[in-house]
C-alpha cells in the first residue's frame, strides 16, 4: 500500500515501532523507497517481549503474562505506542490524510490519542484500514466482549473513513454499526509485485506439486480434506508451510514444514504447479494470501468454506481462480480438471498496488 501511494505521486511519512529483530517474521530487507520513516521506541514493553523470544527462561513468564493480558487487556502489547504521540507535531507538517492500519489494532488507538491532543492543528481526514475487525474477529479469545465492541465503536466513530479488506467484513460491520455504515468502504490488499515463473503444464507432468502456505489451526481453517485427498492420490505431492495448534504429520505425499521464512515460502510457491488457497471455516475475514496469489501466473485452487456462496460471488468474476468445496471428493474433482486444462493465467491488474491505491485515494478524496 505504501509503494502504491508513492507510485501514484503522493508524499508519505511512515510512523511505526522499532523492529523486533528476534521475531520470526523479521525481515531486514523490507523497506519502501521514497517514504520517510519515524520509529517509536516503546522502551520496556517491547524489550520484554523481544527478550522473551530469545531467552527460554522467560518463556514461562511470557506465557503467564500473555494469558493475563488475554483476559484483561483488549489491545496487544503495542498499546503503549499510543503514549508516544509526541513524535508527530501537526503544527509543522500539514497532512492531508492520516491513515492508521491494523494490525496491530493499537495503531488506531495511537492516532486517536494523537488527534485528542492536536485535533485543532489537523484539517485533513483520518482514514482507518482494518485487516481484521475487532469485535467480530474469529481469532478473538478475549472474554471482554462488550468492552471490545464499545472500543471498536469508539474508534470507528472518530474516523472520517473506514476501509475493510474484505467485502464480506464490510457488509458485516455495516450491519453491526449501522450508524457509521455511511463512512465504511472496501479495499482489497494489493499484491507486493507481479511474479512470473516458468510453469510446467500440469497435464504434461506425471507428478503434480501443490503448495499450501498459511496457518491452519483447526478452529479457523480445515486443511484435513486437502490433506486426505493428496494422501489418497497417486500423482499429487503437497508442501504445507504454516503454523497450527494441531500440526499435521508428513507422509509419503505430504511434506509438513511448519512456519518458514518468507524467502523459503516464495521458493515453495515457485516450485509448485498449483497454489492452494483455503478460506476460513466461519466469519467474514478473507486470508490475504488470495490477493498475493492473484499477482502470479500460477493456477490457483480456491477451496471454499464458511459463507461459500458470498465468497465465490466476490471472486469468480475475475476468472482467475478454480473453486472447490472443502471436501476431499470435490477437491479431487477440481484438481483433475486443472491437471487436464491448458489454460494460462496472468496477474490480475485489479489487485496491483498502483490500481488499488489509485482507487483508494479517489475514494478518500470523494471522486468516485
Amino acid at each position: 500500500m505504501l509503494e502504491g501511494l508513492v507510485l501514484n505521486g503522493h508524499e508519505v511519512d511512515l510512523i511505526t515501532t522499532m523492529p523486533d529483530t528476534n521475531h520470526a517474521a523479521y525481515d531486514a530487507s523490507l523497506s519502501v523507497e521514497g517514504v520517510k520513516v519515524t520509529r517509536i521506541s516503546m522502551n520496556n514493553a517491547q524489550k520484554l517481549v523481544s527478550l522473551g523470544r530469545k531467552n527460554r527462561h522467560f518463556l514461562k513468564l511470557k506465557s503467564l503474562i500473555y494469558k493475563w493480558m488475554s483476559r484483561h487487556e483488549i489491545y496487544d502489547h503495542f498499546k503503549s505506542m499510543a503514549y508516544h504521540t509526541e513524535c508527530i507535531d501537526l503544527t509543522n507538517i500539514k497532512y492531508d490524510f492520516i491513515i492508521s492500519s491494523s494490525d496491530p489494532k493499537s495503531s488506531h488507538l495511537f492516532v486517536m490519542k494523537l488527534l485528542e491532543k492536536q485535533r485543532e492543528r489537523f484539517q485533513g481526514k483520518w482514514i482507518q484500514i482494518w485487516g481484521d475487525p475487532f469485535f467480530a474477529d474469529i481469532t478473538q479469545t478475549n472474554k471482554n466482549r462488550k468492552r471490545i465492541r464499545d472500543e471498536e465503536s469508539r474508534l470507528v466513530k472518530a474516523a472520517d473513513l473506514v476501509f475493510y479488506v474484505s467485502q464480506l467484513t464490510l457488509n458485516q460491520q455495516k450491519a453491526l454499526y449501522t450508524e457509521y455504515g455511511g463512512k465504511m468502504r472496501y479495499t482489497p490488499i494489493p499484491y507486493v509485485q507481479e511474479h512470473f515463473t516458468e510453469n510446467r503444464k500440469p497435464y504434461q507432468s506425471s507428478c503434480i506439486n501443490l503448495a499450501y502456505c498459511g496457518d491452519y489451526s483447526p478452529a479457523v481453517r480445515n486443511l484435513v480434506p486437502l490433506y486426505e485427498a493428496v494422501n489418497d492420490s497417486d500423482n499429487l505431492r503437497l508442501v504445507i508451510c504454516g503454523g497450527s495448534t494441531e500440526p499435521l504429520c508428513s507422509t509419503r505425499n505430504v511434506e509438513v514444514r511448519g512456519r518458514v521464512a518468507y524467502n523459503s515460502v516464495r521458493t515453495v510457491e515457485d516450485e509448485a504447479d498449483i497454489l492452494v488457497f483455503l478460506a476460513n471455516k466461519k466469519g467474514a475475514q478473507i486470508p490475504g494470501k488470495i490477493y498475493q496469489y492473484a499477482g502470479t501466473n500460477k493456477p490457483v485452487l480456491f477451496i471454499l468454506d464458511g459463507d461459500e456462496e458470498s465468497l465465490k460471488k466476490q471472486f469468480e468474476r475475475y476468472g482467475r481462480f478454480v473453486f472447490a468445496r472443502n471436501s476431499s471428493a470435490d477437491i479431487m474433482q477440481m484438481l483433475r480438471k486443472m491437471i487436464s486444462s491448458d489454460v494460462e493465467y496472468a496477474p490480475l491488474k485489479e489487485f496491483s498496488k498502483e490500481y488499488i491505491m489509485k482507487r483508494f485515494m479517489m475514494i478518500a478524496e470523494e471522486r468516485v
